[in-house]
């Protein structure tokens, strides 16, 4: 068997790769094996690929304050307890549908909000049925400043603020193109509503009557 590239200095959750061990036989297949530290201080023997699937994120010592903050804040099958998970499994579970646009391309959570008690803490609890988490800016982590509590309508505005063009090799957003070219940024957001290509958008001049 060819083994695979060293991954000693990764971080999944709570738990960093100090070294690599052997590989050991599991039923029918052989699996990868390596020591983690937890950020508690605690280390580890764990199964890789237990890391990459988002199964293992911590020692134990993070199944263990979920299960106090459960009885604590009676949180088990809250609103803010489901969205505490969701943006856990988005940011480390390479299975997750959305993890290539979380994880997959360097989103993660703060170190804080590896305990649901702290996130409880720090959001609050949810506005309404109608609100869940948005990260204020998209290309920034899930942490206290960061984070907020938003309605659907809200985080579509923030996607369409935060929406970026690429034209002649340079990419901005397009409040940035509009200030860069001297248009109004209402003007270039309509034109790029009616089916317009980025070039026609950015490069057709506003005729002022």
């Amino acid at each position: 068997m060819i083994k695979k590239e060293i991954v000693i200095g990764e971080k999944y959750g709570r738990m960093l790769v100090i070294k690599e061990l052997d590989w050991i036989n599991y039923g029918k297949s052989t699996v990868r094996v390596v020591l983690c530290r937890c950020d508690c201080g605690n280390e580890k023997e764990v199964r890789l690929g237990n890391l990459r699937s988002g199964n293992v994120q911590s020692c134990g010592c993070l199944v263990i304050e979920q299960r106090k903050a459960e009885i604590t804040h009676g949180m088990t099958g809250t609103k803010e307890y489901k969205a505490w998970q969701s943006i856990h499994q988005r940011c480390f579970n390479k299975n997750d549908c959305n993890y290539h646009n979380y994880g997959g391309r360097g989103i993660s959570v703060c170190k804080r909000w590896m305990s649901s008690i702290n996130f409880l803490e720090d959001m609050g609890k949810c506005p309404s049925k109608t609100h869940s988490i948005e990260r204020k800016d998209n290309n920034k982590d899930y942490s206290p400043e960061n984070c907020k509590w938003a309605t659907k309508k809200e985080q579509a505005n923030n996607r369409r603020n935060t929406r970026s063009l690429k034209f002649q090799g340079v990419t901005m957003s397009v409040s940035e193109w509009a200030g860069f070219l001297g248009l109004k940024v209402s003007t270039l957001f309509s034109r790029l509503d009616k089916g317009w290509s980025t070039h026609k958008a950015l490069t057709t001049k506003t005729i002022l009557t």
